[in-house]
């Protein structure tokens, strides 16, 4: 088994339809790091949230 293998069973995958939304939450992300390292880790925690959401149970 290589590392590549075992990172992919490790992560769950995303579901297509997520990828939109997920790029969105990490720009906005980035943007509100800019201004703040409070707001970064709030939105940190919201993109993660949302790979959390459009994960591909299947």
């Amino acid at each position: 088994m290589t590392l590549l293998d075992s990172v992919k069973n490790t992560f769950v995958p995303i579901h297509r339809e997520g990828y939109p939304f997920i790029a969105a939450f990490a720009a906005a992300t980035l943007f509100l790091g800019y201004f703040s390292s409070f707001l970064f880790w709030i939105g940190l925690i919201l993109t993660a949230w949302c790979v959390y959401f459009y994960r591909d149970p299947e």
